[in-house]
């Protein structure tokens, strides 16, 4: 969560792959979105033979460009995608101050403000 008013530099997506080698993953941002795809083919492990594949996908904010998404993939199989947020984006949030008027709350109502 980012502090009210701070502004998000780094729009970032962290997965874990572990299961696939780099060649077996595939990315693409189109119509707004980032499409994230894996798959393997039937190999051998522990139980026998397994194959797996998954298929995501993220919102891209409209403020990203797409042309400048980056990726990394960590020794521990840890995907990181990103993208900077330019500076003229809006805050990640804003306080509204709420303004208390002095009227009362219709009658029968819990509360009654005012006097």
């Amino acid at each position: 969560m980012h502090p009210p008013g701070q502004k998000i530099r780094k729009w970032r997506v962290n997965m874990d792959v572990a299961h696939f080698c780099p060649s077996e993953i595939s990315l693409r941002a189109r119509g707004g979105f980032l499409e994230v795809q894996g798959k393997h083919d039937e190999r051998p492990d522990e139980h026998g033979f397994i194959a797996r594949c998954f298929s995501r996908k993220y919102r891209l904010p409209t403020e990203v460009d797409v042309t400048k998404l980056t990726s990394t993939l960590s020794v521990d199989g840890i995907l990181t995608i990103e993208a900077p947020v330019p500076e003229t984006s809006a805050p990640a949030a804003i306080i509204i101050p709420i303004k208390v008027t002095r009227r009362q709350r219709p009658s029968g109502g819990p509360h009654q403000w005012g006097s």
